[in-house]
């Protein structure tokens, strides 16, 4: 069993809503986030959830185990929109908090009814609750068990942005 962090890699739909928030644009001239912004995520590369997935079918030792996956940094999710602008768009965005109840409230009427012109990366209240909960992890296991090097979020992102759709 894997329990990942955030998943993120050059294809994924979340990388390539935080790209559409950080270009910005006439709609969106400042970056939301939900709450306070300070829960923390440890982003992991889609390419090493990949290799955990395939060397466990060679690893009768991991059959029963359940192992949590996370890069090897952790971020709040205001740095990681910090970090998501610099490497997209060469520069920070100004954020804005929306609180939590008021994001869920937008959710639940508001979001159903936009057309997607006007919001072409829509927001669940599953989303909204994920964003106030930490997800992160020890990678200990991980590493041990598939001798595996996290790769980081940062250097990743840093060689694929630029080639996101």
């Amino acid at each position: 069993v894997f329990r990942p962090s955030l998943i993120h890699g050059p294809e994924g739909d979340f990388m390539r809503m935080m790209k559409s928030f950080c270009m910005g644009g006439l709609r969106q001239p400042v970056m939301p986030y939900f709450g306070s912004g300070n829960a923390r995520i440890q982003p992991v590369s889609a390419g090493d959830v990949a290799t955990c997935f395939v060397a466990a079918l060679s690893k009768p030792e991991t059959v029963g185990k359940a192992y949590d996956l996370g890069g090897p940094t952790q971020y709040t999710w205001r740095e990681f929109y910090d970090i998501c602008a610099e490497a997209i768009v060469g520069h920070r965005r100004a954020k804005v908090p929306v609180p939590a109840f008021l994001a869920k409230l937008m959710a639940r009427t508001v979001v159903p009814l936009t057309p997607s012109f006007l919001m072409p990366h829509k927001f669940n209240v599953e989303q909204v609750q994920m964003s106030q909960e930490d997800s992160v992890c020890d990678i200990g296991p991980v590493q041990r068990d598939f001798g595996l090097t996290l790769r980081d979020f940062r250097q990743e992102l840093a060689a694929y942005a630029g080639r996101m759709p």
